[in-house]
C-alpha cells in the first residue's frame, strides 16, 4: 500500500508536468481527470485513495431484480480480494459508494483479507456479516461479499 502511495503521488505530478488531460490506471479501468486525481493523491487517508485505486462495477445482483451488486475493481494491486457490496435497490448510489470506498479503505488498511464470518458496520451495533463466494464477472476468483439489508 505504501509503494502504491507513492506511486500514485508521483503519477500525479507527472501528469501536472506534462500537462495531461486525465490519468487512466489499469487495475482499477478508471480515468480520472487530472486535477481531481492530484488533490485525491495528496490525501492521507486509505478511503480517499481507494477512489482512484479501484474502479466499481454496478449490475443487478446475482439475477434478483430488488438489489445491485457493486464489485470492486483493482484491489489485485494491493494482494487483496474483491469486494462484492449488495444494497437494496433504493439505496441512493453515493451511500452504497460510500459504503464501497470505507470498506476496501479498512481492508487496505489492515494489509489482510477479513476472515469468512467476521462481521463489519458503521457502528458497533451494525454486524453485516462477511461471506466469500464466486466473483460474478470472474467465477474462478472469490469476493468478499456484505449484504446490506
Amino acid at each position: 500500500v505504501e509503494d502504491l502511495r507513492r506511486f500514485t503521488l508521483a503519477l500525479a505530478a507527472v501528469g501536472q508536468a506534462a500537462r495531461a488531460v486525465g490519468i487512466y490506471w489499469g487495475d482499477a479501468r478508471a480515468t480520472h481527470p487530472v486535477e481531481a486525481f492530484a488533490k485525491v493523491a495528496g490525501e492521507t487517508e486509505l478511503t480517499a485513495l481507494m477512489t482512484l485505486w479501484s474502479g466499481v462495477s454496478i449490475a443487478t445482483d446475482r439475477g434478483d431484480p430488488e438489489r445491485t451488486s457493486l464489485l470492486s475493481l483493482g484491489m489485485g494491486q494491493v494482494g487483496l480480494p474483491e469486494l462484492e457490496l449488495c444494497v437494496p435497490r433504493g439505496m441512493p448510489l453515493a451511500e452504497s459508494l460510500e459504503w464501497v470506498f470505507d470498506l476496501l479503505g479498512y481492508v487496505a488498511g489492515r494489509g489482510q483479507p477479513l476472515p469468512e464470518g467476521d462481521t463489519v458496520g458503521r457502528t458497533a451495533e451494525q454486524r453485516l456479516p462477511v461471506h466469500y463466494a464466486p466473483s460474478p464477472t470472474e467465477p474462478a476468483e472469490q469476493v468478499w461479499r456484505v449484504e446490506i439489508p
